[in-house]
């Protein structure tokens, strides 16, 4: 499906429940209504509190508007070790290029020996300091790119779809949430083995350029025929370079066609940079992944050596490295 068809597809079929969908500035988005039940166990007070500030979407993925007034403390602390921990990590290398801060600061990077180390600054050149055998840098004098291989700390592939089928479930309004019962009843199943839709599919775009997406963004599409067998809902968040889109497991879908449906965007067409480079992954496996190395290329200007840094730490040289 071309840049025309799956424009026309999404248009004629799905529209948007979302009234903002702008993560970074403005005021804050308040969902659901302060008093009522958790929107995840149903519980409320004496049973549990809600004293925690719950960010519908978690802060590393440049959150600072949306907050969900109907998640409980208990919910917030089990979404945050049992999901969110999972896709922190799976994202953190794209967060760190684009300098996207979360809570208190932007991420950064440190190889499982200590000696690579990638510190990612807001305001200002990011310092990266590796040994020159380790793999980690790559230079590409003649096209002026240099590649980075990070490596990513362990996760697990199901538990990063599930977060971000809960940041969908904590952004809809409160009269969408009746559709999504068993979902949330799956998310909140600590054994990520147990399946609710086969292949938990993500469809993913990378937008070459230092952060084409300046400000975070989400958006739930519903479809307005309910009838057909395409998916009732879809995810779309993005950030940095990437956007990333999952298919919402509903009690609209019994079952669900699947096609290589790409969201259209406002890059495909005339991007200086390149084009958006497209491509899926299965996060169906519930088997913890570790050591998946990820290469990422940037391009530069001018490389030049500098004698007097060379075999020197951060300490060495003055740079602070959190």
């Amino acid at each position: 499906m071309d840049f025309n068809e799956s424009a026309k597809f999404f248009s004629d079929n799905y529209k948007s429940i979302l009234k903002e969908n702008k993560l970074g500035t403005g005021s804050k988005v308040l969902i659901g209504k302060k008093g009522d039940d958790c929107r995840f166990c149903g519980k409320n007070k004496p049973e549990t509190d809600f004293r925690t500030i719950a960010h519908a979407v978690p802060e590393f993925l440049g959150n600072k508007r949306f907050i969900l007034l109907t998640e409980c403390d208990q919910c917030n602390e089990y979404f945050s070790n049992n999901l969110e921990v999972h896709l922190d990590k799976y994202t953190r290398p794209f967060r760190l290029l684009a300098k996207i801060k979360g809570k208190r600061k932007t991420p950064s990077y440190k190889s499982k020996d200590k000696k690579t180390r990638h510190n990612s600054n807001i305001k200002g050149p990011d310092h990266v300091i590796s040994p020159s055998d380790s793999g980690f840098l790559k230079f590409d004098e003649e096209n002026k790119i240099v590649t980075q291989t990070f490596e990513i700390e362990s996760y697990i592939p199901s538990a990063v779809y599930k977060c971000l089928v809960k940041i969908a479930l904590s952004v809809i309004p409160d009269s969408e949430v009746e559709n999504f019962k068993d979902t949330i009843e799956w998310i909140n199943t600590k054994d990520h083995s147990i399946s609710y839709i086969n292949p938990l599919k993500v469809y993913k775009a990378f937008i070459p350029g230092f952060k084409p997406i300046n400000e975070s963004f989400i958006d739930v599409l519903k479809k307005h025929d309910l009838v057909s067998t395409f998916p009732a809902y879809w995810l779309i968040i993005g950030f940095g370079n990437i956007v990333y889109q999952i298919v919402l497991p509903s009690s609209l879908n019994f079952s669900i066609k699947y096609r290589e449906l790409f969201f259209p965007l406002p890059f495909d067409f005339g991007w200086p940079f390149g084009s958006v480079i497209r491509s899926t992954e299965d996060l169906t496996s519930h088997e913890l992944v570790e050591g998946r190395k990820i290469p990422i290329e940037s391009s530069f200007d001018k490389l030049e050596v500098k004698e007097e840094f060379i075999g020197k730490s951060f300490n060495e040289l003055g740079i602070k490295y959190p």
